[in-house]
């Protein structure tokens, strides 16, 4: 559960992880781009990782297209080295990529902003620059080709920071920068045809704007609120609030004035800025923000205005700061390799000295350097010693390695979106063996540990609470690849079960709590509706359906069921317990499948309402077979009856439908369809070209006896040797067929087919939320 690299981060904040789950550690080197992917318990099954990196920076290729006056030119060249390296790193929401993804924007050495994209939407996707935002920061400021240093000063950034999501079409998310002079922009990035500054202003420093951070946003007044930290190198912290308009987020943004301000305090500049997450408990509240100085932690609760502080004596410099799921407890990473564990309490912050010392255990648990570098535990003598003093006055404090004298350095950690794992970047030295000091030197390696104690001594009660909360939470949260959070919560169940014997008591427990029927939406829950962001009419088709289809809150209970039973089946647990859930299961299925066929049909007949584009002979067995589907499996819901009544309508000029709309009429008066004379289906078979008819959403069967899969998005038969398969689940989808040269483009969108807009939209499984696995790649 560890990866090696050759090159160490310098810098604080270093390893960032996406809500894609995946993690960048950005050295002076390059940026490693790691994916880790998990099929079973965090304890239980070897974590593999898939590695890649951005391309390397050259002189020639990345150097700012503005030359400084000969003279400062000169001096620069003396004092810098002619590489250019990567300094900083920020990942952006998901879906503001091409491909639905998360961008990630770098700062270099030279303080040009470049950001990248994924080449493609698999797991061990290649990474290319996207564009560089140097020319459109040259134009904003009107730049000539030789410029002076006050004018270097507004072009040069030293820190950026993506905000929330405010909107879920083309928009997605902006980008603050921070530059020498001491000015703050926002930038709109998600489309290269319309890239622009939308707002910018001057803080109250003279120096550089070292550190940006975005709380998450808030609804006030109709308006999307987001509180903008920002820290500057003379030792203030500030927080700004920022307003959305949801209907159109890059018009009218007020920017406040400054709602906290520290004193500078310390000679210590901030290093990290963190905003505690948003949580089903504390929907309603600001957000509160942790902030180092030198080995100083502060917190400031923007509800009372008040600044609290904890100093950790004899330390270096706190190296980064992540928060826990609830907002309750911080993880603290300090330069000299120490950790801590702080909670939060209404008089100030307390070390949590239970939880240090699994996290410790956890990290060096997974920390194998004695096997790797064959130095035993009884290296030196005591007397040959010469540790430095700050790490002598506390030796409980978790730096050694194993009890040998191998010292443990935690460069950074970072957090999962759901803040369950916790992944470190380290490194190891000796004091003794030099040849080995140096070797290790430039390197690092990354590993991946559990973030809290979940499975041991916890009652059955916190689990039922934690799964309460977290399936009340957006959509969003659920489909980050929820593998992480939800094995702890299904393995607790497990060991509940067995050790108390009450399986069928906390089966019927877990049936109450994951049931919509017994729920009704708190103030807080509609809330987090709200924040899901508006659908923008004019964004494209696969973005509205995505956005119907994984943007509301409805389907979270259900898809959580679904995830919960897959894993189940691969547990030790009574197989009469597993049916009995599986039975509840197939209700939380059928409501699935019928939220996918409602999204997609709605869709199409609201396009199709004002486009007359001739319809392809895939579209329409698409649309045919999700029709048939409602008269066969789901005629009793009446809006679904008129969902594909239309539907019917719209395609009868160009193929048969009356036989379905008379049975759709004899199933409105209170009839049944006879499934032997109904001719549903319009597929042939690939192997024999028989018919093959719509009796099974599952599988398909031609009058010849060939058996095939049908997708579990759209009916179809699936041919393709290497579909798509969910990593949760286990159900198949068809592949994003290619865009054929010959067929123009839909209305609205780059795909040439309704076909291809459903798989697009479904770039994770509409069942479970988790991630697709391919066996084969498509070529680019």
């Amino acid at each position: 559960m560890e990866v090696e690299f050759d090159s160490r981060p310098v810098r604080p904040g270093s390893l960032i992880w996406s809500e894609d789950n995946i993690l960048a550690l950005v050295t002076p080197a390059g940026v490693n781009i790691v994916t880790p992917c998990l099929s079973g318990a965090l304890d239980r099954s070897p974590i593999k990782f898939l590695l890649t990196s951005t391309p390397a920076l050259t002189i020639a290729g990345d150097s700012p297209p503005w030359k400084l006056i000969a003279n400062v030119a000169n001096i620069r060249n003396a004092v810098s080295p002619l590489a250019i390296d990567y300094l900083a790193g920020a990942w952006s929401p998901t879906g503001c990529s091409p491909l639905m993804g998360c961008i990630l924007s770098i700062i270099t050495s030279r303080h040009s902003v470049i950001l990248y994209i994924p080449t493609s939407s698999h797991a061990d996707r290649q990474w290319q620059k996207h564009f560089v935002l140097d020319q459109y920061l040259s134009t904003y400021w009107g730049a000539q080709p030789q410029i002076e240093p006050e004018m270097a000063d507004k072009l040069e950034s030293v820190s950026l920071a993506w905000s929330p999501k405010i909107h879920f079409g083309g928009i997605g998310s902006v980008l603050a920068l921070g530059n020498k002079a001491g000015y703050v922009t926002l930038w709109h990035v998600t489309s290269k045809e319309n890239v622009r500054c939308i707002e910018s202003w001057k803080t109250e420093s003279e120096t550089w704007v070292i550190q940006l951070s975005w709380s998450p946003w808030v609804l006030e007044g109709g308006r999307y609120v987001s509180m903008l930290a920002y820290a500057t190198a003379d030792g203030q912290v500030r927080v700004r609030e920022v307003k959305f308009n949801p209907e159109s987020p890059l018009e009218g943004i007020d920017v406040s004035k400054n709602v906290m301000e520290t004193p500078n305090q310390t000679l210590h500049p901030c290093t990290v800025l963190r905003w505690s997450p948003t949580s089903y408990e504390t929907a309603n509240k600001r957000n509160m923000l942790a902030f180092s100085k030198g080995n100083r932690l502060n917190v400031w609760f923007p509800h009372t205005n008040r600044t609290v502080m904890w100093r950790r004596p004899i330390a270096k410099a706190i190296a980064d700061i992540t928060w826990d799921t609830h907002g309750k407890r911080l993880i603290v990473f300090l330069m000299d390799g120490k950790h801590c564990v702080l909670h939060l309490q209404d008089d100030g912050l307390k070390v949590d000295d239970e939880q240090v010392e699994f996290i410790h255990q956890s990290i060096i648990s997974r920390c194998h350097m004695q096997t790797k570098t064959n130095i035993t535990q009884d290296e030196g003598d005591a007397d040959n010693a010469n540790a430095d003093d700050e790490g002598a006055d506390e030796e409980n404090s978790g730096g050694a390695v194993m009890g040998s004298k191998l010292q443990l350095h935690i460069i950074s950690g970072s957090a999962s979106s759901e803040r369950v794992q916790l992944a470190t970047a380290y490194y190891v030295t000796s004091p003794f063996h030099m040849e080995f000091q140096r070797e290790r030197y430039q390197s690092s390696t990354l590993t991946l540990s559990k973030a809290h104690k979940t499975l041991q001594g916890a009652p059955a009660d916190a689990l039922f609470d934690r799964l309460d909360t977290y399936i009340r939470l957006p959509n969003a949260a659920l489909t980050r690849n929820p593998a992480f959070h939800m094995w702890d919560m299904l393995l607790l169940l497990g060991e509940s079960w067995k050790a108390r014997d009450s399986g069928s008591a906390d089966l019927e427990r877990l049936m109450t709590v994951l049931s919509n029927k017994t729920k009704k939406a708190p103030a807080t829950l509609e809330m987090f509706s709200k924040r899901d962001a508006l659908v923008d009419m004019n964004t494209s088709l696969e973005s509205r359906l995505k956005s119907t289809l994984f943007s509301r809150t409805a389907m979270n209970a259900e898809r959580v069921a679904i995830y919960l039973f897959s894993q189940l089946k691969r547990c030790e647990l009574e197989a009469s317990l597993i049916e009995r859930f599986g039975f509840d299961v197939r209700d939380a299925e059928i409501r699935v499948r019928k939220h996918i066929t409602e999204s997609v049909l709605a869709l199409h007949n609201e396009a199709s309402a004002a486009s007359t584009s001739p319809l392809q002979d895939c579209d329409r067995s698409l649309l045919l077979l999700l029709c048939d589907s409602i008269l066969l499996f789901h005629n009793d819901d009446k809006h679904l009856l008129a969902t594909a009544e239309t539907t019917y309508l719209q395609l009868q000029g160009s193929c048969a439908v009356d036989e379905q709309l008379g049975v759709l009429q004899d199933i409105k008066k209170g009839g049944s369809p006879d499934r032997v004379p109904f001719g549903s289906g319009r597929e042939e078979c690939p192997a024999c070209d028989a018919e093959v008819k719509l009796e099974d959403m599952q599988k398909a069967t031609c009058a010849n006896g060939h058996t095939w899969r049908r997708c579990s998005v759209t009916l179809l038969v699936i041919a393709d040797f290497h579909p798509r398969t969910c990593l949760g689940c286990g159900r198949k989808t068809l592949m994003v067929p290619d865009a054929q040269a010959d067929v123009s483009t839909l209305p609205g969108t780059t795909a040439t087919s309704w076909l291809e807009v459903v798989l697009r939209a479904h770039c994770l499984c509409g069942y479970c939320g988790e991630r697709f696995y391919t066996a084969l790649r498509r070529r680019a």
